[in-house]
């Protein structure tokens, strides 16, 4: 993935490695006891700490790669998962019904970020690259990729195709995912093997006067309207992956493909389409983007 950045998109040049820098922390290796059952747990021996040991010691063993730790911040707790507490909040559960299961240690990841933008910020003052590509998803990097661009650099995020905040577009230079992108498979197939009066399985849409929306085994269902929205989105971004059309774009592609139905301004719950500063009621494979919205498989899933 990393490697892949270094071909340019024309294919004829190549660029060349200067370091692959990874941030991550030592895994958790204390004793504590199980908040219910108050059996013993010795995090140091599970597979997860066992198997970050393991990637890390590959890691140092690579040539031009850095491995950079961070440290863990132990609150020396256990706290709820978040469906959990959800569930107990709606009282669809009572806390005599919790187990060892319903909770997590409570750790957090500290120094990594500090990492990250003193190397951005010492590869850029020093000029040894120029061109940064950060694999992350969240804003944390915001003031180092500032400086970088300042410096001259040319600073590249690549979320691995998952998306990103809307602010973050105007700090950077482009946005490039090299991974294979994730293909909901689950989603894709039952929509061409639909039979005539059955809905493809595995969408989400909530109720509304003109969603149509049902269910089948359970599940909910893409209502008609909202199943060709879906089809204009992905043909919008078939031309231009992961990059943002605006409302108006969606319209007029969705005059062309489907010119007997209405304007294309009725969205699946009967609502029109919303300006730069709304999608409250926008459909859930559409993510705003820098004032257009971006078509992501990332978020059909339930």
């Amino acid at each position: 993935m990393v490697l892949g950045h270094l071909n340019q998109r024309d294919g004829v040049d190549r660029r060349d490695l200067y370091r692959i820098f990874v941030y991550d922390c030592p895994p958790l290796s204390k004793k504590a006891q199980y908040p219910i059952s108050k059996k013993p747990v010795d995090f140091s021996r599970s597979d997860t700490a066992q198997f970050r040991l393991q990637f890390h010691y590959e890691l140092k063993c690579l040539r031009k790669v850095a491995l950079r730790l961070g440290r863990l911040q132990d609150a020396r707790n256990w706290r709820l998962k978040v469906p959990v507490l959800r569930s107990l909040l709606k009282k669809e559960r009572t806390f005599d019904s919790l187990t060892d299961a319903d909770f997590v240690y409570d750790v957090r990841q500290k120094g990594t970020d500090m990492k990250i933008g003193l190397d951005i910020a010492s590869v850029a003052y020093k000029r040894q690259a120029d061109q940064i590509v950060l694999v992350a998803g969240d804003s944390d990097f915001v003031p180092a990729a500032k400086l970088a661009r300042r410096e001259g650099v040319d600073f590249i995020l690549d979320p691995m195709w998952g998306a990103i905040a809307d602010d973050l577009h105007e700090h950077i230079d482009g946005l490039r995912s090299t991974c294979p992108r994730p293909v909901a498979t689950s989603l894709e197939a039952p929509m061409i093997a639909a039979q005539p009066g059955i809905e493809p399985r595995g969408f989400t849409t909530e109720a509304g006067p003109d969603s149509r929306s049902a269910t089948q085994n359970g599940e909910r269902l893409l209502s008609p309207v909202a199943k060709e929205h879906y089809e204009v989105a992905r043909s919008l971004d078939s031309e231009r992956p992961s990059q943002a059309f605006t409302p108006a774009e969606f319209k007029h592609r969705y005059k062309e493909m489907f010119p007997g139905r209405a304007d294309g301004t009725i969205m699946p719950h009967g609502h029109a389409v919303p300006s730069a500063n709304s999608d409250k009621h926008y459909p859930k494979f559409l993510k705003r983007s820098n004032g257009g919205y971006v078509f992501t498989t990332l978020h059909w899933l339930t």
